[in-house]
Parts: C-alpha cells; sequence; structure tokens
C-alpha cells in the first residue's frame, strides 16, 4: 500500500476478477459508442487520431509512457522515479524526491537502478512489443534456441485451447484483440528469464 497521501484503500477494497472484467466491458462499451476503437492494452482511439492510424498500418509502438505513433532509440525520463531507455538498457531516477534533488545538487545523474539488456532480453522485448502493438509475432531458429521463448509456448497451452491465442511453429497471433494480455502476460512472466524479463519488460510497459 502506498502512503496514505496517495492512497487510502486496501486490496480488499477493489473489485474482483470478475467484476473487473465486467467495468472494463462497460467501458468499452461506453466508448465504442462514441466511435472510439480499442487499438491495444488499455487504449482506444478515435478513427480521425493517429493512434488509430498507426495501428491499422502496423507501425503501433509503446515505450514506458504507453503507445504512440512513432518510435525512437532513446527516451529520457526526466523527473522523480523517471524511466529511460537507451535501447540496450534502461534505468530509473531516484523514487525519493529528497535523493533525486541531492544527486542533481551533486552534479550526478539521479539515477537508482538500472538493467542492461542481454541478448536474450532483446529478442523477448521485440515479441512483447508485437504482440502489444500488433496482436502477433514470429521467430527465427535464433529465437527459437532462446528458452525463456521455448518456456514461453508453453504457458501459452492454455489461452490457445480457450481460443484466445494461435501457436504456430515460426509465431504466435492473438486471435481476439480485446484478450491480447493473455498472450502478452504469458510472455513476460516466463521463468527462463531468470526474472530479467520481469524487471525490463515491466520493460514495454513501466518498471515497478
Amino acid at each position: 500500500m502506498k502512503g496514505n497521501g496517495q492512497r487510502l484503500f486496501s486490496e480488499k477494497d477493489l473489485p474482483s476478477g470478475d467484476e473487473k472484467r465486467a467495468l472494463y466491458e462497460l467501458g468499452k462499451s461506453i466508448l465504442e459508442n462514441y466511435f472510439y476503437t480499442e487499438i491495444g492494452m488499455d487504449h482506444f482511439a478515435l478513427p480521425d487520431d493517429k493512434l488509430f492510424r498507426a495501428a491499422a498500418d502496423g507501425s503501433l509502438h509503446r515505450n514506458f509512457m504507453g503507445y504512440t505513433d512513432h518510435r525512437t532509440s532513446v527516451l529520457i525520463g526526466l523527473g522523480v522515479s523517471a524511466i529511460s531507455d537507451t535501447g540496450n538498457a534502461y534505468t530509473q531516477n531516484e523514487k525519493s524526491l529528497a535523493a533525486y534533488q541531492e544527486k542533481v545538487r551533486q552534479g550526478k545523474l539521479p539515477v537508482f537502478r538500472g538493467h542492461m539488456l542481454t541478448k536474450e532480453d532483446l529478442r523477448l522485448r521485440k515479441h512483447i512489443l508485437r504482440l502489444m502493438c500488433q496482436f502477433e509475432t514470429s521467430w527465427d531458429k535464433a529465437d527459437v534456441n532462446c528458452d525463456a521463448i521455448s518456456e514461453s509456448l508453453q504457458r501459452l497451452q492454455e489461452p490457445e485451447h480457450d481460443g484466445l491465442v494461435e501457436v504456430r511453429p515460426n509465431g504466435v497471433t492473438v486471435t481476439q484483440k480485446e484478450s491480447h494480455t493473455y498472450g502478452t502476460y504469458a510472455w513476460l512472466s516466463m521463468p527462463g528469464c531468470g526474472g530479467t524479463c520481469r524487471k525490463h519488460s515491466c520493460s514495454a510497459t513501466r518498471c515497478d
């Protein structure tokens, strides 16, 4: 639980899984009545919006701030707890304002922690982003030899049985776009990463 200034409730006050799904469906229905279309995890856009067009032409990208219609090789985060992406590494700034300000006063980068991406991390990030943005991904022989990818395919057996994803010898396709989180989180929870994919793939979305 966060400080009282930010959060005055506990996990017990939150809706259950079924209630969350019902709330999601209600919100989606309301947005669709106003001509919004779901373009990715937790995002909706109007047909004349850049994000909608990016989703349609396959150029949609996601970074720590959410979905975007363009990608950059370097993303610099400014401020307390902000996250930066250099392409082959992630860093997070100090979470405490006092610690952040003290490092700035000392002329130091106010970085709290970082993670250098391994070759395996880079492969996983590529597939995670594809699933989040294009609802499908495919791989080559080098990817197949990645233990984490092999283990993730086993985790996709249940959503495949439920008809949520289609698993092929060289890739995965999400068959129900509103259920693409099943495929994405199956990759995010891969045990073969030794925890690194959970650190960075908080990656495609956030850093806890």
